[in-house]
């Protein structure tokens, strides 16, 4: 190989998609969504509202809709809708507060990979359009997200080698006072701080990831 210059991204991140569905909701109501995972909402008409902190946001036609993992929100219908979403992981971790709900109005080319995510679900609910497509329609919507939030990791080391120690067990469990031990702390004090981290305890996260 001969090369005059050649540069290697640092922080490659990485998105693992838990689910894509397509779902006719006539009721969608519900307290409390939070979760460690992300989420993605499109739908086809008006009629979806969320809340956040005592404020109502109400999701158009078109609308793009991402939430951050661990954010506390709720969610009605006024009518019934067709609604996309996609549930997701992304590794590193992004820094924001658990305020943060993104909402784009799709572009063209997005609003063509949401009907043809349906259209493929439709058909096909094994289709690997579909899910390649979720793939490019999580990317897209992610890289609209202001870029000074990313993290490369977890806040702390520690936690980050918690994380991966837990993901490598998978779907076994280490018990906090191994995970602590390799932090080098007391079982307590890394609980707490796991939680600041992740929003999760240990054993939560290792829930969820089972879910």
């Amino acid at each position: 190989m001969s090369s005059t210059r050649w540069i290697s991204a640092r922080s490659l991140h990485q998105i693992q998609m838990l689910s894509c569905d397509v779902s006719d909701f006539e009721a969608w109501d519900c307290e409390d969504h939070c979760s460690p995972f992300w989420r993605l909402y499109w739908h086809g008409a008006d009629g979806a509202i969320l809340g956040l902190h005592g404020e109502e946001i109400a999701l158009l036609s078109g609308d793009l809709v991402v939430i951050p993992a661990n954010t506390h929100f709720s969610s009605r219908l006024d009518k019934p809708v067709r609604q996309l979403f996609l549930h997701f992981f992304v590794e590193p971790f992004y820094r924001c507060s658990s305020n943060a709900i993104f909402r784009f109005q799709a572009s063209p080319e997005q609003t063509a990979l949401c009907g043809g995510i349906v259209s493929q679900l439709d058909v096909d609910s094994s289709s690997i359009l579909a899910s390649l497509n979720a793939q490019m329609l999580v990317s897209s919507v992610l890289a609209q997200i202001p870029v000074e939030g990313w993290s490369r990791r977890f806040e702390d080391a520690r936690i980050t080698r918690a994380v991966e120690s837990i993901k490598r067990s998978y779907p076994a469990h280490i018990e906090n006072r191994l995970l602590a031990g390799d932090a080098g702390m007391q079982v307590a004090s890394f609980i707490r701080l796991f939680r600041h981290c992740t929003g999760t305890t240990p054993l939560e996260f290792l829930i969820n990831m089972r879910l």
